[in-house]
């Protein structure tokens, strides 16, 4: 039996590993092997060319509550929609650290070449496009990791570069030459110093400037997303109303969002979200479906329902009844290279 779901573990053992890749299957497998299996966290897609001549290599180790990863692999596209986010309840920060390669983010800011860290939060929308690249991936379960950050709901495509930049990044090799020796006794110490040192770095940001990437047209945006999270269910919560506090032109604020659909569109998705989180959740569940839709800012059920399954592919009613799409215990003992994916639906409780 995997070590990892025995009753008893001996402290001495090394911390659980798992190496997926695709180099013994036939070259028309390839991709369709990494697809599926990395479909426990994104959906992926590439060109045909790319697919025809696929390599793939994941290395996954697991320290204490966090998930270690080295991966190679070729240019691919990466999401992760409303309707997967939904459907898996994966609730991570994830730092990637790029040792090669990069990526072109859905602002179609592009990053790399070569050693850069950027950060993901999983529960956002997600979508880029990396070329040939290797990268370290550390997976922090957000309730270990928000509590220590100063602006925890801030995190998602940020890049982190400059001195807090360079100790994330020694850390990160430090953790992948020490995860070959690591064991269960020295773990715990281990992840709990990592998410401290992560949590310092992040809150040594300069968040607003790290997330316009220098683009003037961008200037101040974080801080309109910040008023607009702050007064989200207010009923006047309109352009007029956000351009004249936080001091721009209505024209100028349509320009910042154009990005995003328009500054209705980034309103009604963010309200979308909230309504997401309070019917996912098991403590308001005693919360009618209309109250949810009239603090979204619909006036009845039915339009509520009709723009979260248009956002969401599911309706509210099944998103209350969802259980986290996770791969079984059984399935990952009975293939030992893929249990990197009943990991990362299981962090916080593996330990």
């Amino acid at each position: 039996m995997d070590r990892l779901h025995k009753t008893e573990t001996d402290d001495r053992q090394g911390v659980p590993r798992s190496i997926f890749s695709v180099a013994d299957l036939p070259q028309i497998e390839r991709f369709d092997a990494w697809k599926d299996s990395i479909a426990s966290i994104f959906d992926v897609e590439a060109e045909k060319e790319i697919a025809s001549n696929f390599h793939a290599t994941l290395e996954a180790t697991l320290i204490g509550p966090l998930l270690f990863a080295r991966t190679a692999t070729c240019r691919q596209s990466w999401s992760r929609s409303p309707r997967r986010i939904a459907l898996d309840g994966m609730d991570h920060y994830l730092i990637q650290y790029f040792e090669r390669g990069g990526h072109l983010d859905i602002e179609g800011v592009q990053h790399g070449p070569n050693g850069y860290i950027v950060v993901f939060d999983l529960s956002r929308p997600l979508a880029n496009t990396t070329s040939d690249f290797c990268n370290f991936s550390l997976l922090i379960p957000r309730p270990l990791l928000a509590a220590q950050l100063e602006r925890p709901d801030e995190m998602h495509n940020l890049v982190v570069t400059g001195v807090v930049g360079s100790l994330l990044r020694h850390h990160i090799l430090t953790l992948q030459a020490l995860s070959g020796s690591l064991d269960i006794a020295s773990s715990d110490r281990v992840s709990e110093a990592t998410i401290g040192l992560v949590a310092a770095c992040l809150n040594g940001v300069d968040v607003d400037s790290a997330l316009r990437d220098g683009s003037p047209s961008y200037a101040g945006i974080v801080q309109i997303k910040h008023f607009i999270d702050a007064h989200l269910h207010s009923e006047n919560l309109t352009a007029d109303r956000i351009a004249r506090q936080n001091g721009v032109s209505r024209s100028k604020l349509y320009t910042m969002f154009e990005r995003h659909g328009g500054v209705a569109a980034y309103i009604r998705g963010r309200r979308l979200q909230h309504a997401f989180h309070t019917l996912r959740d098991p403590t308001r569940r005693h919360r009618s479906l209309y109250d949810v839709a009239l603090e979204a800012g619909y006036n009845n059920d039915a339009a509520f329902c009709r723009a979260f399954k248009n956002h969401f592919e599911l309706t509210p009613g099944e998103v209350r009844r969802l259980r986290r799409a996770r791969p079984s215990a059984e399935e990952a003992i009975a293939n030992a290279s893929r249990r990197y994916e009943h990991w990362l639906h299981h962090l916080g409780a593996t330990a």
